[in-house]
């Protein structure tokens, strides 16, 4: 399965690029009901980024997660993940907030959200696409998460 769903984030590595995944994108009450909840998750992931809560970003990973980073061989495990956003939020600083959604969708056990954020002081923008699974314990964590190379925001 993890392969799969690595393989549905590596299609969607230019931004805008909506993904056909097998029993995503309808719209049933479920289906709007898992992206709501993949979004607030995220919402969380991006304060516990910004505060440095370590204990709390390691929690919205699945424990055999995989990281897909510019210029990095794959990162498999919430642990390895962590650790590379520890280095990253030195580098990079905050991410603030009025991300741009590209796509959402979901559907079943899977939700699927791609969007932009822009770091430090309104100069570093990333685009990302993330899968999301619910767990056996009902939680939703990542699955697998993918960003790009940072750009220089315009305006």
């Amino acid at each position: 399965m993890r392969v799969l769903l690595a393989f549905a984030a590596v299609v969607v590595l230019a931004p805008g690029i909506a993904v056909a995944g097998a029993g995503m994108g309808g719209n049933t009450d479920d289906d709007v009901q898992i992206v709501a909840e993949a979004k607030r998750v995220q919402g969380a992931w991006i304060v516990a980024y910004n505060d440095k809560k370590w204990d709390e970003l390691g929690s919205t990973f699945a424990e055999d997660a995989v990281l897909l980073a510019p210029n990095a061989e794959p990162i498999k495990g919430r642990t390895a993940a962590v650790e590379y956003f520890k280095s990253v939020r030195d580098a990079a600083g905050e991410v603030n907030d009025g991300q741009e959604w590209l796509s959402v969708n979901g559907g079943g056990t899977v939700a699927r959200l791609a969007g932009v954020v822009t770091a430090g002081p309104g100069r570093i923008r990333f685009w990302y696409t993330e899968v999301w699974e619910r767990q056996p314990d009902g939680s939703l964590q990542i699955a697998v998460k993918a960003f790009g190379l940072p750009q220089r925001a315009v305006g």
